[in-house]
């Protein structure tokens, strides 16, 4: 072997800088002297490991004779530090000795080959070009695991749900927190389970969708759903692209949970097709009043079309009937957040004028702007003239009845003080009968009407131990003859305002006027209703002993209409219909032997 200075062969080989760490070499050689031998030569530049075991270092030097016992080792060591250098130098006796290395390996065992006599020159030149190898390869290994870091790290922040699958869909290989979030599973679950399981198509199949961003590559969108370990479904917007995964090809999805958008975009097509669908004509505008959408109610009660409605104002219907001050009233309400409610006059595309009830609420953004309004209007034209009819007849009628009643009634009280005949006495009677008979009733029908004038307060109750001892006593002091027996009643009170006390009064009345017994016999109670219901309700039972409601009356009643052929005879039944509907409640009668049985069943009020 040629003798060089080190610091010369340094510079010749271009091997390591003395003042950097020195490189680690093991030999593997049999022989004390071949060993001893190599050891000086290298020692000066390089740390030499001896051991016979294999150790772990920057390169192994092997001689022949110990390549085939360190095979096995060194093979195993080179997979080890994949992707990373690990030279493996063999030291062969002469030229002639062979080495083969086996066809199927998938790494070369060996790296450099050097002959005997071993030149110091040659060996440095050498084993500085494979250490430099290795240094570079060591520096590509910490970036690539820097950089396989960074992207774990990015992979295990994002907040999109990541699954890495194959491109089969057969497996999941991996998936980052917010995918074990947003299924329920946790990531050995995950990577466990069928993507069938959880993962699955929308409007195409979950083998469709890889399909697609196979054929793409990269940038392939859609929709997915994904089944959660709870079985709720979730939407998911779904990117997907190809990507190497450990050497094999795979497919990563990036999942947005799009749940709460699906859920919103179906409520709005739910209320787009309920408002298309509503009997009252909908118009809403922008803040400044000009018109974006009209419902198909709107184009059938003022026959403007779509088109020739939006973009135009709600002036297209004035009528001129309501003052300017009328407007600005309303706009001065609706710009201040608040709902208008009016019944106005409109005037249709074809001049024909016609009366709403309209109601116009602001509509407002995240931060409580106001952005647009909706005007729901509903034609009263029809309701308003047969309310003004019946207005008008209710007091012409009763108006005309009471005067001739008292005419009729000042007339028979006159006829029954000039005529002695007792026959004729009779018909007089009669007359005098009717006549009180037809001003009870025109009185019913005030009472009736006066039951429509207003609405119940808020929140009105009724004892009813205090209600029934007051209509007992009115009773009592009417019906001196007729015997009533309140039954105990528990401390109860009931939703109902003192409209209450006109229905059972007119049951207890009814009660003692249409009964053919000697004695009329009258019983009050009440007591929680029936199970069954829900909420807390309330019987109130009227009995009596009488001869019971007509057939055709209780029909009438329990339907709610009359016919031609099937009417009421009075007022009094619908009075207590009516009224015990206004409170919310239901009326039963039921025949008994003898008598009848007349429930009203009503909402029990319960303590705040």
């Amino acid at each position: 072997m040629a003798d060089q200075p080190p610091d010369r062969a340094a510079r010749e080989t271009g091997a390591d800088d003395p003042a950097d760490s020195p490189a680690r070499i093991q030999l593997l050689v049999s022989g004390d002297g071949d060993r001893e031998a190599l050891t000086t030569l290298l020692e000066s530049r390089y740390e030499v490991v001896t051991d016979e075991s294999l150790q772990p270092v920057d390169c192994y030097l092997v001689g022949d004779r110990m390549l085939s016992a360190s095979r096995s080792a060194l093979e195993a060591r080179k997979a080890d530090q994949h992707p990373t250098f690990c030279p493996v130098v063999l030291l062969r006796r002469s030229e002639r000795t062979t080495i083969r290395q086996p066809d199927d390996a998938e790494l070369p065992l060996i790296d450099e080959v050097v002959t005997a006599p071993v030149d110091r020159s040659t060996l440095y030149r050498r084993l500085g070009n494979l250490l430099a190898r290795r240094r570079q390869s060591v520096e590509l290994s910490e970036k690539y695991a820097t950089s396989r870091l960074r992207f774990q790290r990015l992979f295990d922040s994002t907040n999109d749900a990541l699954f890495v699958v194959t491109p089969d869909g057969e497996a999941i290989l991996e998936c980052n927190p917010a995918a074990s979030d947003l299924s329920g599973y946790s990531r050995e679950e995950l990577r466990a389970l069928d993507p069938d399981e959880t993962l699955r198509g929308g409007e195409e199949t979950f083998a469709a969708f890889l399909d697609h961003v196979t054929d793409a590559g990269e940038g392939y969108t859609g929709e997915l759903t994904c089944v959660t370990n709870h079985g709720e479904t979730r939407y998911l917007d779904v990117s997907g692209s190809t990507l190497d995964y450990d050497g094999e090809p795979a497919v990563v999805l990036s999942a947005r949970d799009i749940t709460g958008r699906k859920q919103r975009e179906q409520q709005l097509q739910l209320f787009r097709r309920a408002v298309e669908n509503v009997g009252q004509a909908v118009a809403i505008t922008d803040r400044e009043g000009i018109i974006e959408y009209v419902n198909p109610a709107f184009v059938d009660q003022t026959g403007y079309s779509r088109p020739e409605a939006v973009g135009r104002t709600p002036r297209i219907l004035k009528s001129g009937k309501q003052p300017e001050e009328f407007y600005a009233e309303l706009w001065e309400t609706i710009l201040d957040g608040r709902r208008w409610e009016a019944t106005i006059v409109n005037k249709r595309q074809s001049g024909e004028l016609y009366r709403v009830k309209q109601e116009i609420s602001p509509i407002t953004d995240e931060d409580g702007e106001i952005t647009h309004f909706v005007s729901i209007e509903s034609d009263v034209t029809d309701r308003r003239l047969r309310e003004q009819q019946l207005s008008v007849l209710n007091r012409v009628l009763r108006h005309n009845l009471r005067n001739g009643m008292n005419v009729i009634e000042g007339n028979t009280a006159l006829l029954s003080d000039a005529i002695d005949d007792p026959e004729t006495q009779s018909f007089v009677d009669a007359i005098a009968e009717r006549a009180a008979a037809l001003s009870k009733l025109s009185q019913k029908a005030g009472t009736i009407d006066s039951l429509f004038d207003h609405e119940p307060p808020a929140g009105a109750t009724a004892d009813l131990r205090a209600l029934f001892e007051t209509v007992a006593a009115e009773f009592r002091s009417r019906y001196p003859d007729a015997e009533l027996s309140v039954a105990e009643v528990d401390p109860i009170t009931v939703k109902a305002d003192s409209r209450l006390r006109v229905a059972l009064t007119e049951l207890l009345n009814n009660a003692a006027d249409h009964n053919d017994q000697p004695t009329p016999q009258v019983e009050l109670a009440a007591t929680p209703a029936d199970a069954g219901r829900s909420g807390e309700w309330v019987d109130i039972i009227i009995v009596d002993n009488g001869t019971g409601i007509p057939e055709q009356e209780r029909a009438t009643i329990e339907t709610g209409e009359e016919t031609p052929l099937r009417h009421g005879t009075g007022l009094g039944l619908w009075l207590v219909y009516w009224t015990v509907s206004l409170l919310g409640g239901e009326v039963d009668i039921a025949d008994r032997s003898p008598g009848t049985r007349v429930t009203l069943t009503l909402p029990r009020a319960t303590e705040e």
